[in-house]
């Protein structure tokens, strides 16, 4: 979902599992806190073998809403500083 040269958070569905990912192990700075770098997983069922996702990014904030609002994850990122 997010990725530079170095960093990258992950949104991923697992099929047979019927599960929804944000994987965060990876996105940054995650030193501040122990629980940051983490993969958080919830169940998302797939009605006719189909599931409808709307993700929201911005800098601070990934939000993932399944099948019309079903199951929402949300995550918040860590600002980095930035010039300018």
């Amino acid at each position: 979902m997010l990725k530079s040269a170095k960093k990258e958070t992950v949104i991923r569905y697992n099929v047979e599992k019927e599960e929804m990912y944000i994987d965060r192990g990876n996105s940054g700075e995650t030193t501040f806190n122990g629980f940051f770098p983490s993969i958080n997983h919830e169940a998302v069922k797939a009605p006719r073998h189909r599931i409808k996702f709307h993700v929201f990014v911005n800098r601070s904030l990934i939000e993932v809403f399944a099948n019309n609002g079903e199951m929402i994850m949300d995550k918040i990122n860590k600002l980095e500083k930035h010039n300018g």
